[in-house]
């Protein structure tokens, strides 16, 4: 089961979820590769490319900046 860290209705920072460190999210849905992804509304804002070699953190920082 995924971890909800917040919300989201505090005015605070966006809802975030967290695979378990069993990975079981990561497990059920096959997810390999990694990919980092910014999502807005129900909708992909940003995604990287396949990691973890093809992270690029400044490129996403870009993306949430223009949010």
């Amino acid at each position: 089961r995924m971890t909800k860290l917040t919300d989201g209705t505090t005015g605070g920072p966006p809802p975030l979820y967290v695979d378990p460190m069993d990975d079981s999210v990561s497990v059920a849905f096959g997810a390999v590769p990694e990919r980092l992804a910014i999502v807005r509304d129900g909708r992909v804002e940003y995604l990287g490319g396949a990691g973890p070699m093809d992270y690029n953190l400044d490129q996403a920082f870009a993306a949430l900046d223009k949010l």
